[in-house]
């Protein structure tokens, strides 16, 4: 049998394994064959001299289960990993949890602070515009001086209050934006740092 043939046979017997692990050994034999027929060896009498083709197929086998056996796998080494953050966040966790819960509450603060301006600029925009009806009453029962101006005034005080409830709005809206899109780059330097 030549070499070809001999790592041919090798290859086929080594089937069920991987190509990864089947590539490692048969390079191996490759170049132990290479290497002798270098030196100066017969080709043929030098895979006489490695043994029977099954014999080894055994012993290729065998050492492929060890190295799986002794060997951490990518799959363990990444459950170990966040096995190890599970355990690092329960330990630091004392330290955490009031960190969490302090920028949740402040999270919850600036939105609900900001939703109580807004509301409070509609409303006041709204009651300042439903008091002209009496500056209408007044301006239509004696006349129109000093009505016409409380008017102008009301109608102005309201506009400003439309316009901070729009202002603070826009800009609850971009504090909003700004701390997810945070929190959310946060996440994914957290799901980087897994996978490494």
């Amino acid at each position: 049998m030549n070499k070809e043939q001999f790592l041919k046979q090798l290859r086929s017997s080594l089937k069920k394994y991987s190509v990864e692990e089947v590539d490692k050994a048969v390079g191996y034999y490759d170049e132990i064959i290479s290497d002798k027929i270098e030196q100066g060896y017969d080709e043929r009498g030098v895979i006489a001299g490695l043994g029977d083709i099954k014999n080894i197929s055994k012993e290729i086998q065998l050492d492929i289960l060890n190295v799986r056996t002794f060997e951490p796998s990518k799959s363990n080494l990444r459950r170990s990993t966040s096995s190890a953050w599970v355990a690092l966040m329960l330990l630091a966790s004392p330290a955490l949890l009031p960190i969490a819960i302090a920028l949740f509450t402040v999270f919850f603060t600036v939105l609900v602070t900001s939703a109580a301006l807004m509301i409070s600029f509609f409303v006041t925009g709204a009651a300042l515009i439903i008091s002209l009806i009496p500056a209408i009453v007044y301006t239509a029962t004696f006349g129109a001086g000093e009505a016409l101006l409380t008017a102008a005034a009301i109608l102005l005080c309201a506009a400003v209050f439309g316009f901070l409830t729009i202002v603070f709005y826009y800009l609850t809206k971009m504090i909003m934006t700004a701390i997810t899109k945070l929190a959310m780059k946060l996440a994914k330097k957290d799901k980087k740092g897994d996978k490494k």
